[in-house]
């Protein structure tokens, strides 16, 4: 859901190419210094950077949505995207934070409404915008649901978060009481087998008690996320789990596709109901990766399956499955276990990191050695690929 902006009789949004958006209004340019004087007052970890840039327009940074509308409140809608990555106590606590910094900096903002709350997905934050009538000694009654008090339209807005919250909470209970209840108890290849215990965490709020094996996939993440350029839109996920990578690029870069593969019956339907609750409409599902699966993306993760499809589907096929990848993807991150690493499946061709190397250039791609690391017992060789074709 990409939610860009709003539009009244006073102001309209054009989305520009760096990401930014310019407000562009029809009145007086002291009116526009006012709100960049207000916004600038407003020190706050919910504030963001407004830039006057002409005598009628300013520039924003660019967020994903408001919570709702001055008319008809939080919508549900936006809020399940908004509780994909902070809990509802986060985001009624954030609300009162917005409070007490307005205060602590002698504003009075005067139209708290859902829609002047912005919620950054990437820093799972909470913003305030659209500082217009801030400090005003005259104010027009136009936003009658939440009114012009400050504290009461704060509290408006909370009593509606949790309200609506509660229904999104008790379909995440549900959805994680069958997932517990299935996860581990039947074997698949590649996947971890231990009743209700799952591979990775479930990076959603709600999930954080569900068991899980290893918690590597954060920092593997943190050293992934330094080589992913600006301005990807679509990624791809070869045996995804439990969707760590993926959630965390959706976050990050706000994309248009994010497609995971993954076989595993269990994690499949959880990964399904995650998708439908939340409303990632750019989250694709697939199944068995193969020779055969089209491969188009900007960013691929592979990392730690490898083994696992030269197993099911043989050497052969896997390198042109490997081949595939590297060449249709712009950047892939790449890890896979050779016989100095530890595991069920291990390619016995691949000994040491100067191998794994080899074998990367001899199915078309261009490697660059990142780390290797030991958390996995053995050691696993972490590759930035490059393609080829360019």
């Amino acid at each position: 859901m990409k939610f860009k902006g709003w539009k009244t009789q006073k102001a309209y949004i054009d989305i520009v190419g760096d990401g930014t958006e310019v407000i562009k209004r029809y009145i007086d340019c002291s009116d526009v210094d006012w709100e960049v004087n207000m916004s600038k007052k407003f020190k706050s970890r919910h504030s963001f950077e407004l830039q006057k840039v002409g005598h009628d327009s300013v520039r924003m940074p660019r967020f994903l949505m408001g919570l709702g509308t001055w008319v008809a409140g939080v919508d549900i809608e936006r809020l399940r995207r908004a509780l994909f990555s902070i809990s509802v106590d986060d985001l009624c606590n954030q609300l009162d934070e917005i409070l007490v910094d307005l205060k602590a900096n002698n504003l009075k903002f005067n139209d708290i409404h859902p829609n002047n709350i912005l919620f950054c997905e990437k820093t799972r934050t909470l913003k305030l915008t659209d500082f217009y009538w801030c400090n005003r000694s005259h104010l027009l009654d136009i936003n009658k649901r939440y009114g012009t008090d400050d504290e009461k339209a704060i509290q408006k807005i909370k009593q509606e978060v949790r309200e609506l919250g509660a229904i999104v909470e008790k379909e995440v209970a549900q959805m994680k009481s069958q997932f517990v209840n299935t996860v581990g108890k039947i074997y698949n290849d590649g996947s971890y087998v231990a009743p209700g215990v799952t591979y990775q965490p479930i990076d959603i709020p709600g999930f954080e008690d569900v068991r899980f094996l290893k918690d590597i996939c954060a920092y593997e993440y943190s050293v992934i996320k330094q080589h992913i350029p600006k301005g990807i839109s679509t990624t791809t996920d070869i045996g995804c789990a439990n969707g760590f990578f993926t959630f965390n690029l959706i976050r990050d870069n706000n994309l248009n596709t994010a497609t995971v593969y993954e076989t595993d019956p269990a994690i499949v339907t959880l990964l399904w109901n995650i998708k439908l609750c939340f409303r990632l409409s750019n989250l694709v599902i697939k199944g068995t990766f193969d020779d055969k699966s089209e491969i188009s993306s900007d960013v691929t993760i592979w990392m730690n399956n490898h083994m696992w499809i030269d197993k099911e589907i043989g050497s052969d096929r896997c390198d042109v499955a490997t081949s595939n990848v590297f060449k249709n993807s712009k950047l892939t991150f790449f890890q896979t276990a050779g016989i100095d690493s530890y595991g069920t499946a291990l390619i016995e061709d691949l000994k040491n990191k100067e191998d794994v190397e080899q074998y990367i250039k001899s199915v078309g791609g261009n490697p660059e050695f990142l780390e290797t690391t030991t958390k996995h017992r053995g050691y696993r060789h972490l590759f930035k690929v490059r393609s080829n074709n360019g």
